[in-house]
């Protein structure tokens, strides 16, 4: 005969230990989680975990996030591995937590940082790397922005145009003044 008090039912208040065991990424598996940095088109980001309970193993639940990418814990049910996919580049962090059968969870879980590599077109350097010439076309290759043309120069500071720089136009008046045309043409 067997006696059960329900006033006396014993409460697990163990939270289970919750441990990331590996991380897949476009079929290549990673098990070494210090500091990984995947390739620049990542697609495809598997993360395994667990929370073993020897109690019972099936009703212990998981929750994750992804920060700076999931605005609030996933539920992930009892299921152990969390799925994304065409994340953006940088650095990030996933964290993981896990209750074990009466609901108490492990507030601390697991967390591993990674980073997705800039792709080349994304890259800072080249943005600006491309973006240099059109900045010198449009002013840092010729002096105060203007052509190298005089006649253009002069019709600027003459029309008393507002874009046209107060330097530029005393040094035209100083050189049309000074020695004629061929002061002019110098510039």
């Amino acid at each position: 005969m067997v006696w059960v008090d329900p006033a006396n039912i014993a409460r697990n208040t163990l939270p289970p230990p919750v441990w990331i065991r590996s991380v897949s990424v476009d079929t290549k598996l990673y098990n070494d989680l210090e500091t990984l940095e995947f390739p620049a088109h990542a697609q495809n980001i598997e993360i395994n975990y667990t929370a073993p309970s020897l109690l019972i193993p099936q009703r212990v639940r998981f929750r994750y996030k992804l920060e700076g990418f999931d605005k609030d814990w996933r539920d992930a049910g009892v299921r152990r591995q969390a799925f994304y996919s065409k994340l953006p580049q940088g650095p990030t962090r996933f964290r993981v937590t896990a209750s074990n059968n009466d609901g108490v969870w492990n507030e601390a879980g697991a967390r591993f940082a990674f980073s997705i590599s800039p792709s080349f077109t994304r890259a800072s350097c080249l943005r600006l790397f491309v973006r240099s010439p059109f900045w010198g076309c449009r002013g840092f290759s010729t002096p105060y922005g203007y052509a190298n043309s005089p006649e253009r120069s002069e019709r600027a500071c003459m029309s008393g145009s507002p874009s046209a720089p107060e330097s530029l136009c005393r040094e035209l008046n100083r050189l049309r003044c000074g020695s004629g045309s061929q002061g002019l043409r110098a510039l």
